[in-house]
């Protein structure tokens, strides 16, 4: 047998509550007829008991309390009681307000600048400080960049024999790539298209533990130039240009006037802080010169720290990495360095201080809003004493 949605108890009490707002009139006298008939009853106990009427009446009364007392006390724990307290609140305070049309604009607008600020800048701090990346274990990733200390450079962009080397060294790393933002002609149709899209390297989606909707992600050898063009779509991309077609998989588009065959579609609402605003994915696939030469610094990095694993030891194998390229290439690794950053901290950039900054900045004028309505409000109740004061003394001199 299911379950009732609400016991009898409950139920008994959900219509106690609507009948002390919705009936209150009726309430009302039903109390007042049960404690004057308490009182008639006490009355009549006394006199049964030998004292007159007057006096019984006098001492039914104090032990009662007081009828008007009892009401009171009886309101206080009913159901709806603070309910009604409130809504008695608001109505006296929309009168007010109405009373004072100029008093209410002034301190309508001021508490309304307070909030205002306090929500942009908190929405802002919420969003790039407090919130949570949208990605499982995001305190495992971090951003990798180059730092050059003989250039007094702490975030630079990566080469890819580095990356390569790091790759294949680092042992606290479980996902290392590269990304790089770019514009793509998507033609279809006969119709091309300029659109947003990243070439990535394999590892990028599993640095991110993002797993395609449909299909796979890409592997280490489609970064080479021999093998066939891949691309991976996301969900938005997918539903409005293919119209969600779930054959979509192995599907040839032309990107770049060249054929590219879709081997995904990634997760509904992925996007990457860097790389947000990406239809199509496309593997990097290096030249001979930038897989030779150690100068070209091109590309952006992101890396996934492996379980067990602590940040300071992964900068310490990244650092100890770094030493070994440098022995190994002294010309363009002199000074070079990895650099491991966790994914939030580099979002926030250098916003943070500025962002603490504003939050307290508008915090004080939250309060500063505040104390200047208390003033108002002092200020008009000092108005509203002298006014009997100055009526009477007016009267005092006309006398």
């Amino acid at each position: 047998m299911p379950r009732p949605f609400l016991s009898r108890r409950s139920l008994s009490k959900t219509r106690s509550l609507i009948r002390n707002l919705v009936r209150k009139g009726r309430v009302e006298c039903d109390l007042d007829a049960e404690v004057r008939s308490y009182l008639e009853m006490l009355v009549a106990e006394k006199i049964a008991r030998g004292l007159d009427p007057a006096e019984a009446q006098r001492q039914a009364r104090l032990e009662l309390g007081g009828v008007d007392r009892v009401k009171e006390s009886v309101r206080e724990v009913r159901m709806g009681a603070r309910l009604e307290s409130i809504w008695q609140d608001i109505r006296y305070a929309v009168r007010v307000l109405r009373k004072s049309p100029a008093f209410t604009a002034v301190a309508v607008s001021t508490i309304a600048l307070g909030i205002g600020a306090n929500t942009a800048v908190f929405s802002v701090f919420n969003t790039v400080l407090l919130r949570p990346l949208p990605y499982e274990n995001a305190n495992q990733i971090v951003a990798i960049w180059e730092k050059r200390l003989r250039e007094n450079w702490a975030r630079g962009p990566v080469s890819a024999p580095d990356f390569l080397d790091w790759r294949g060294l680092a042992k606290t790393l479980s996902s290392v790539a590269l990304y790089e933002t770019t514009r793509l002609s998507v033609t279809q149709g006969g119709e091309a298209e300029r659109v947003p899209g990243a070439r990535v390297t394999a590892g990028f989606f599993e640095a991110l533990h993002v797993q395609p909707r449909l299909g796979r992600t890409f592997q280490i050898a489609e970064e080479d130039t021999g093998h066939r063009q891949v691309a991976i779509l996301t969900y938005e991309t997918w539903q409005g240009r293919f119209g969600g077609d779930p054959r979509i998989l192995d599907r040839a588009v032309l990107v770049n006037d060249e054929p590219f065959q879709i081997v995904g579609v990634l997760p509904e609402g992925f996007r990457y802080p860097f790389a947000a605003a990406c239809d199509l994915f496309v593997p990097i696939r290096f030249t001979a010169d930038q897989r030779r030469f150690r100068g070209i610094h091109s590309f952006g990095g992101v890396a996934r720290v492996r379980d067990g694993v602590t940040l300071r030891q992964a900068r310490a194998e990244m650092d100890v990495i770094s030493k070994q390229l440098e022995r190994q290439n002294p010309d363009s690794n002199k000074g070079h360095a990895g650099e491991l950053i966790p994914l939030h901290e580099e979002l926030a950039g250098g916003l943070k201080p500025t962002l603490l900054v504003l939050l307290g900045a508008v915090s004080l004028v939250i309060l500063i809003a505040c104390a200047n309505v208390a003033n108002l409000l002092l200020a008009r109740a000092s108005v509203r004493e002298r006014r009997p004061f100055a009526r009477r003394w007016d009267a005092a001199g006309r006398g």
